[in-house]
């Protein structure tokens, strides 16, 4: 009796041991909920973004945003605002891994991941981070900081708004709108008066008018000064 409830004691304290390690391990895996850059958006004012071959920069000229080598394009301010306040506010979560080895598995590899550089006006980087889309939830993604090897979980998924394209940033300007208020023109004719209403123009039907019409407007003007 003694020994099969030293048993069951052992067995008991097993699994309180187990459930015990259990609850630590995910404590230690898991961040509680860090943005991912807590600089200041004004000091940002080059970004570059690279995907594969892709790679597309962009530059504050002032106030306004322009791509680099692009000059026939202007950015859009959506694409900016979604930028600072979707993908530099996103939060890190879960550990996933700390062993470079495993980036492959978490597309945060240099053949698969996204690049995100933002820099200064001096161009010195402020942040750098990978990201990569995760495979059993497409709702978030994954996201390696910097030059380190760990590897989180995003609380969103935001590689949508970090393309490497030109065409998703900027757009062609749209022309100007032709200018229809012209100065008047002076034709050289006085305007009748009330007592001398201007004659009307004869034409004569005989006449060739295959070709343009002339109207000699000086002759009308002659017999409007006459009949006064």
């Amino acid at each position: 009796m003694v020994k099969r409830f030293r048993l069951w004691l052992i067995v008991i304290l097993a699994l309180a041991a187990g459930v015990a390690y259990v609850q630590f391990s995910k404590t230690r895996h898991t961040a509680s909920g860090t943005q991912i850059y807590e600089g200041s958006r004004d000091d940002v004012q080059q970004v570059v973004i690279e995907r594969g071959d892709e790679r597309v920069e962009l530059r504050l000229d002032g106030d306004v945003w322009r791509l680099v080598g692009h000059d026939s394009l202007e950015v859009r301010e959506a694409p900016i605002d979604n930028l600072f306040d979707r993908v530099l506010k996103v939060e890190r979560t879960t550990l996933m891994t700390r062993n470079a080895d495993r980036w492959n598995v978490y597309s945060v590899d240099d053949s698969a991941g996204t690049r995100l550089s933002v820099r200064n006006a001096g161009g010195a980087e402020l942040a750098a981070f990978v990201f990569g889309q995760s495979r059993r939830d497409w709702s978030k993604n994954y996201v390696r900081l910097g030059s380190g090897k760990a590897v989180y979980l995003t609380n969103n998924n935001i590689t949508y708004y970090l393309n490497a394209t030109p065409d998703f940033w900027g757009r062609k300007p749209e022309p100007a709108a032709a200018d229809t208020t012209g100065p008047d023109i002076d034709v050289g004719v006085d305007a009748p008066s009330e007592s001398a209403p201007l004659s009307p123009v004869m034409i004569d039907a005989k006449r060739d008018t295959s070709g343009p019409l002339n109207l000699n407007l000086g002759a009308v003007a002659d017999t409007a000064k006459t009949r006064e």
